[in-house]
């Protein structure tokens, strides 16, 4: 999933859909504060932001390339990427809500709670997230070798790739 090779979007897919969802628990938590544990998509103003924030977050993370080097970041990097992707968020949504001429019904709590909740849960996420995968590094870099051979020696041939492949990986740990 992360590799040097890989030089598109695809491989971040995974904080793209943890991205997006905290986008959507930040809004309808804001919702529910603000009205009162209201359901926020019986509203169709709210059911179109809703639908505006997940696809001016994808534009978003595209156009800016959000989660280039997003393993390789710090905390106080992260902490700058994140607040720079929820304040275009929320700029483009007010500018969305002037342009459809909807911004005096819909709440500007909301909005304001929605940023805060979701600077916060979204930092919170990229860096558990994070922190899984370099604990689980060894699982997330597994790759596959393909053997063809004759059945007679291939027993033998797949101790000799096991052997090989043992005798690299102590090579390496003595390097480092």
């Amino acid at each position: 999933m992360y590799q040097r090779k890989s030089n598109n979007w695809a491989k971040h897919y995974d904080f793209i859909i943890w991205d997006l969802i905290c986008l959507q628990a930040s809004f309808i938590l804001a919702y529910l504060l603000r009205h009162n544990g209201a359901f926020v998509y019986s509203n169709e103003l709210y059911v179109n932001m809703g639908l505006f924030f997940m696809l001016v977050d994808c534009v978003v993370i595209f156009v800016n390339n959000t989660f280039k080097n997003v393993l390789k970041r710090g905390y106080y990097k992260e902490f700058k990427a994140t607040i720079k992707h929820t304040c275009v968020i929320i700029v483009l949504s007010t500018l969305y809500l002037f342009s459809i001429q909807k911004g005096m019904e819909f709440s500007r709590i909301v909005l304001y709670i929605t940023w805060g909740l979701y600077v916060s849960l979204s930092y919170i996420v990229r860096i558990l997230w994070k922190k899984y995968l370099v604990k689980h590094r060894d699982v997330v870099e597994k790759r596959s070798l393909f053997l063809i051979t004759s059945k007679g020696v291939a027993e033998e041939t797949i101790e000799n790739c096991k052997k090989i492949i043992m005798d690299v990986m102590l090579l390496v740990e003595s390097v480092l």
